[in-house]
């Protein structure tokens, strides 16, 4: 009997023993499924956190390309630019160059050709123009020499001739605030001339000259219109002149004030 209850005690004892290490193996075991749990957490928050960082990258980075490119372009068009702007210098490098040219050329031709003394010649011929063809004297004084204005004065016996030597009246209106001198004297007394004479083949009409702006103009109106031929037009814009017909009105346009 006795050895039975002793069997019997030892297996209650390692039944329980079994029992407590079973629990304390159970305990351990809820503890590493909690500690392993809470570092998959750990983990996923983290590779969350790695997520969004990566996110934040590559929109930078998308960011970092688009600014990139967009400031390439900026470089492209500023290169286009500069070459633009060198070709333009260049250009008006040019132009300067090609003026200066024209200058010295026309500075040199003004030379050969005096303005105040081809002014004194044509007062020399307006007054024998005056004298043989206006005055009823031969020995009768230019009226251009003494004149407030010699350009108008040398102009109306222009017009004074036309009518004396073929009966065709250009009555002569000068709108021009002060007296013409030198080569603008020149100019627009041999312009007006012309227009006159011109006007031979007309019924007579209306010369008048005026300051506009920076230039002389000199508009001719003629009954019927004057025909204005290749030969007249050449003529007057080869004297620097700028020619408008429009409305039967011969137009001439001198920038020489």
């Amino acid at each position: 009997m006795l050895p039975a209850l002793i069997v019997l005690a030892v297996v209650c004892v390692a039944l329980a023993t079994f029992a407590v290490l079973r629990s304390m193996a159970l305990g351990q075991a809820r503890a590493r499924v909690t500690e392993l749990e809470t570092r998959v957490a750990t983990l996923e928050t983290e590779l969350d956190e790695a997520k969004a960082r990566a996110d934040k990258a590559e929109a930078s980075a998308t960011t970092a390309t688009a600014r990139a490119l967009a400031e390439g372009k900026r470089a492209d068009e500023a290169e286009v630019a500069r070459k633009q702007a060198a070709t333009d210098a260049a250009s008006e490098a040019a132009r300067a160059a090609a003026a200066e040219v024209r200058a010295t050329a026309a500075e040199h031709e003004l030379g050969l050709f005096p303005a105040a003394g081809l002014w004194a010649l044509d007062e020399r011929r307006v007054g024998r123009l005056w004298r043989e063809r206006v005055s009823v004297t031969l020995d009768g004084a230019s009226p251009v020499g003494d004149a407030p204005d010699p350009a108008q004065a040398a102009v109306q016996v222009f017009a004074d001739a036309s009518r004396e030597e073929s009966g065709v009246v250009v009555d002569v209106s000068w709108r021009v605030p002060r007296p013409l001198t030198g080569a603008a004297a020149v100019l627009v007394v041999r312009v007006a001339e012309e227009l006159i004479s011109s006007a031979f083949v007309t019924d007579g009409g209306d010369l008048e000259v005026s300051i506009d702006g920076d230039a002389v103009t000199l508009q001719l109106r003629t009954e019927p219109p004057l025909p204005v031929t290749d030969e007249l037009l050449t003529a007057l814009e080869a004297s620097g002149g700028t020619v408008s017909t429009a409305g039967g009105l011969l137009a001439v346009r001198l920038a020489v004030v």
